[in-house]
């Protein structure tokens, strides 16, 4: 047998093992018939990751209405980061001068 195949095979077993022990045992069904660490991935990223219209919408109105107020600039900065991210991973990035546009609105009269 080739070593480089049995490795490969050991280490997907693994990766298998560990998603299957991260998801739900709700979910575990839609998965049972896969074999393979990829065979789950797929799986899942075509269930659960497919971009829908009201969540992109959700995710905008949510950065057009984060607001500093009583937040640490950590926390305000992070929680913009984190919906600029989850619009990336939707396939509707934002780009750079709409995202410091986004950060500056939200700050109060102090910062600007």
């Amino acid at each position: 047998p080739n070593p480089a195949f049995t490795l490969w095979k050991r280490q997907d077993k693994l990766i298998f093992s560990a998603l299957i022990g991260a998801i739900s045992p709700s979910l575990q069904p839609l998965v049972s018939r896969a074999t393979t660490a990829s065979e789950v991935w797929s799986t899942l990223a075509s269930t659960y990751a497919k971009p829908s219209r009201g969540h992109i919408k959700q995710l905008k109105a949510q950065l057009k209405n984060w607001r500093k107020e009583n937040k640490t600039i950590d926390v305000y900065l992070q929680g913009i980061i984190t919906r600029l991210d989850q619009l990336a991973i939707l396939g509707k990035a934002v780009d750079h001068e709409d995202q410091i546009d986004i950060i500056l609105e939200g700050l109060p009269d102090e910062y600007k």
